[in-house]
């Protein structure tokens, strides 16, 4: 027994001192459409995780200590707290849609503004209570706090207004620069300054007094703003030209200006230790970083479409409470566990051979079978999948000029109001872009695109399988209703229009474009207002596709110009050849804790380029299934999150359970991996050491670190051979 103990120990203490487990600072942003907050590691150049941020986070900040995230759910009108030290989440019902938060230096209050309603909301977060509401402003677009109070830069009223951070009552409103549209503050409550969009310049503002010292000239439509308390600067992100200009945090005086890396630089952070300046563009997925002591490009990462703020630095991913967490080994630590364990097996097996006379041993062959199994599970197998249908081209029909004789209107409800459309030939994102006026209670109009190429023939080039549709949008003036429109895709066959998902757009800001795109939609997602679909297979007709706009209420009668700009239609034709994705879960085995969610992973995998989606099932205790279904654009290749319920799963029999997680009805150039679907294994609170025990072997079994089951299955070599009959310990014995 003392051998075997020891040798435990030795396998114990080998594969922890050689296990890798640094990681770097963990920068944290914010991505609204995929529902999640990404974990990028700035230390090794490259995203780090993954977790649910909610319904819609549009905007996150971390604590000072790096231990706590919260973020603002524009989609469910919450707060989200995840607390990255334990897990845990929760969130605060807040109401309307908001849009921004900020955390005061201590981590006690949490500030979330809505743009939609103008108010401002001051969260006690100790006790998870609402402490106030109170209207800011119109427009809140903007929001930061200091160790005294909050601030929220209102864009149509060109004020920044004061709240106490304890009682979130309102001390002043201050008169700033045109339209507001980004806010920062010095921690310690002596400085504000805010970026005023369509002056071109930065009011300093002192708190103390509730007043503009200085007005500093900066590049055109500044937005995002940085503040360095290490090196005193302040850092303004010019959102047309895409340059920064770096100010001095005392003096105000302009120190540099340097290019940002992207196009429309909407969001900065600068790293704790002032080196480093971390850029977020709003039109391309890139997050460039800025040297600050050459004000040179130090490195660009691509990172997936829909990220729209930056957070501030967490220590570590969010833990997981239901998930063990086994360390990887890497690099020669590997290696050096590899052969120590392959030269004892070894040992052992020729001391059996011996004793055998040679024959082989019931040891030696469990050894070479579990062998087997762990080079098998080390690759991703695809034993037992068909192969995968040949799917078709991607057929892409995109303008971004929009020369007068490529569109038409092709529909128009108007009432009594009145609509104009025409081309602009700047302002754009980039360069020209068609412009809409809307006047009137109720205003819809359809927009069909009549250019080279813009009418597909299923005949022709084959079945439609699935499309995307992707565009930029503005809001560039409004007199009087909702700052708002809804829009859709529409697709026109047989002179009958189909209507797609409606959006509702509501900017962050007046004169902002704004990117959205709907992906992975089938025929069954466009409907005549009749219940109608349209005939995408091979034997439907042409089809042509435009956009849908409708502004205004009823008892309104607002006057409202808007833009499009990049308008893109994506299809996945059927027939013929083309790259083919491969959708399954990074983890076929995931343990959790009873009444806890989880966060189920997807990746996407393979040659295919195109728009793909996939639905996933999970089932309920009462015989309901949840569907949730899991979208790509073209080119996207980033993981996928969905979030399971905290309750209503199977029930738990013994102090486990096993809950069968599916993918199924892959859409576009996609495939379901053959062998990658889930379980979940669900423990009890109150399971007692065996379960957890068995928990823990299981999701050893099924990580994605094949190496790790070797200690494992030297440990139950070594034991069999010391009982098998004819061992050492059965000669002794009888002896």
């Amino acid at each position: 027994m003392n051998r075997i103990v020891s040798i435990c120990l030795l396998i114990t203490l080998v594969s922890a001192s050689l296990t890798e487990k640094a990681r770097g600072q963990l920068l944290v942003a914010t991505d609204p459409v995929g529902d999640q907050l990404t974990f990028m590691d700035v230390t090794a150049g490259s995203v780090a995780g993954f977790a649910s941020g909610g319904a819609g986070p549009m905007d996150a900040a971390v604590s000072a200590d790096g231990t706590l995230v919260v973020a603002a759910e524009s989609s469910s009108g919450q707060l989200l707290m995840v607390d990255l030290a334990n897990g845990t989440r929760q969130q605060i019902p807040i109401g309307g849609s908001p849009t921004a938060v900020a955390l005061d230096p201590a981590g006690t209050r949490a500030f979330v503004s809505d743009a939609t309603q103008g108010s401002l909301t001051t969260v006690d977060l100790a006790s998870s209570t609402v402490v106030s509401t109170v209207t800011a402003g119109t427009l809140p677009t903007a929001l930061a706090a200091d160790s005294a109070r909050a601030y929220t830069a209102n864009f149509a009223d060109d004020t920044l207004t004061l709240i106490d951070g304890a009682t979130g009552a309102i001390e002043a409103t201050v008169a700033v620069g045109g339209f507001p549209s980004g806010v920062v503050a010095d921690r310690t409550g002596s400085r504000v300054w805010v970026a005023n969009f369509f002056d071109d310049t930065v009011s300093v503002v002192d708190p103390a007094t509730a007043t503009v010292i200085a007005t500093v000239p900066v590049g055109p439509a500044p937005r995002a703003l940085a503040h360095d308390a290490v090196q005193g600067r302040v850092y303004v992100g010019s959102f047309t030209d895409g340059t920064v200009t770096v100010l001095d945090a005392t003096n105000h005086g302009v120190i540099g200006t340097a290019a940002s890396g992207g196009i429309n630089p909407i969001n900065l952070v600068v790293s704790p230790t002032g080196d480093r300046l971390f850029i977020l563009h709003l039109a391309s997925p890139d997050l460039v970083t800025l040297d600050t002591s050459t004000l040179n490009i130090a490195s660009t990462w691509s990172l997936p479409a829909g990220h729209v703020s930056l957070a501030g630095y967490a220590t570590a991913l969010p833990a997981v409470e239901s998930i063990v967490e086994v360390p990887t080994l890497q690099g020669m630590g590997l290696v050096i566990l590899v052969v120590l364990l392959m030269a004892a097996a070894s040992s052992r097996l020729r001391q059996r051979a011996r004793q055998r006379n040679g024959s082989p041993s019931f040891g030696a062959a469990l050894f070479l079978l579990l062998l087997a199994s762990f080079i098998a599970s080390s690759v991703a197998s695809s034993v037992g999948a068909a192969a995968p249908t040949p799917l078709g081209p991607i057929v892409q029909i995109d303008d971004g000029e929009f020369l007068e004789g490529d569109w038409e209107i092709f529909e128009e409800i108007v009432g009594t109001g009145s609509q104009a459309a025409g081309r602009s030939a700047s302002g754009g994102n980039p360069d020209a872009f068609r412009t809409m006026n809307h006047f009137g209670e109720a205003v819809e109009v359809v927009h069909r695109y009549i250019g080279a190429g813009g009418t597909y023939s299923p005949a022709v080039t084959g079945e439609i399988q699935s499309l995307s549709f992707h565009r930029d949008r503005i809001l560039l003036s409004l007199d009087g209703g909702n700052a708002e429109f809804l829009e859709a895709l529409v697709v026109i066959q047989d002179n009958q229009r189909f209507t797609g998902p409606l959006n509702l757009f509501q900017p962050t800001a007046f004169g902002v474009w704004e990117g959205a795109s709907d992906n992975g939609l089938t025929a069954q997602d466009f409907d005549d207002g009749a219940g109608g679909t349209p005939d995408f297979t091979a034997a439907g007709s042409d089809i042509s596709f435009g956009y849908m706009r409708r502004s205004g209420s009823p008892g309104t009668t607002p006057f409202l110009t808007h833009g499009i700009d990049n308008f893109q239609v994506t299809l996945t034709a059927g027939g013929g050849g083309g790259g083919t994705s491969i959708l399954g879960f990074v983890e076929a085995v995931q343990g959790v804790v009873d009444g806890d969610p989880a966060d189920l992973i997807i990746e996407r995998s393979g040659e295919g380029t195109g728009a793909v989606g996939v639905t996933v099932l999970i089932p309920l205790q009462d015989g309901s299934v949840v569907t949730e279904k899991v979208c790509w654009g073209p080119g996207d290749t980033a993981d996928k999150v969905v979030t399971t319920p905290s309750s209503g799963l199977l029930p738990i029999t013994g102090g486990m359970g096993a809950v069968p997680i599916l993918l199924v009805n892959a859409t576009g150039d996609a495939q379901v991996h053959p062998v990658r679907n889930k379980t979940l294994l669900m423990v009890s609170p109150t399971a007692g050491p065996v379960s957890a025990l068995f928990l823990f072997l299981l999701l050893l079994a099924s990580s994605a670190d094949p190496w790790l089951w070797l200690p494992l299955a030297a440990l139950a070599l070594y034991l069999l051979g010391r009982r098998a009959p004819g061992g050492t310990e059965h000669q002794s014995s009888t002896n």
